[in-house]
């Protein structure tokens, strides 16, 4: 869509732009014609700044690997690792799962959290698994099922999300249920 202004409007218009990017300048500090400068580097300081921020959260996250570990049940004869992690980013999430996924060798992982004000989780399954049945996007669909949500994915990960972020504790709690189901049906 073009839209045009002439005679007093397009003054007004004029007056108003070159008002506007005289404020800009006096709040950057610069000449008026450095202002497309200085936003570029601002959006690259802040882009440096969000990397620096997701790496410090993925090694805060990364240093509870140990900790959870020990929280890995035996569901017949499989380890599984399911947590509430709480309030961590979807990429943190995956970063946690692979570590975890890495040191179990063959187990489960399923974690849930909240972000965005909403629940989500993630389940990995090691390939040895995978093939005795075990579906990440068919557990991980159910365990989303108990905070009100749904998802799912492939065999070996898959994520989903949930309405109720208050149910994502009783919602892992359920993985090792649904793991036994699964394993039970996957074994007749």
């Amino acid at each position: 869509r073009i839209e045009a202004a002439a005679g007093l409007a397009a003054y007004e218009a004029a007056c108003r732009d070159r008002q506007l990017v005289n404020e800009l300048a006096r709040r950057f500090s610069v000449s008026a014609e450095e202002v497309p400068g200085r936003v570029e580097a601002l959006e690259e300081q802040v882009r440096s700044l969000q990397k620096t921020l997701r790496e410090q959260e993925t090694a805060a996250a990364l240093g509870q690997v140990d900790a959870l570990l020990g929280r890995a049940v035996d569901v017949q004869g499989v380890r599984l690792l399911a947590a509430d992690v709480g309030a961590q980013s979807p990429e943190v999430l995956k970063s946690l799962a692979d570590a975890l996924l890495a040191r179990l060798g063959s187990g489960v992982v399923v974690l849930g959290g909240v972000g965005d004000g909403k629940a989500q989780f993630l389940a990995a399954v090691s390939a040895d698994l995978v093939k005795r049945g075990v579906h990440a996007g068919k557990l991980v669909k159910e365990v989303a099922k108990v905070a009100g949500g749904g998802g799912g994915g492939q065999p070996g990960f898959a994520r989903a999300g949930g309405k109720d972020p208050a149910r994502v504790g009783p919602a892992v709690r359920q993985a090792a249920t649904i793991l036994a189901e699964t394993l039970g049906s996957a074994d007749r």
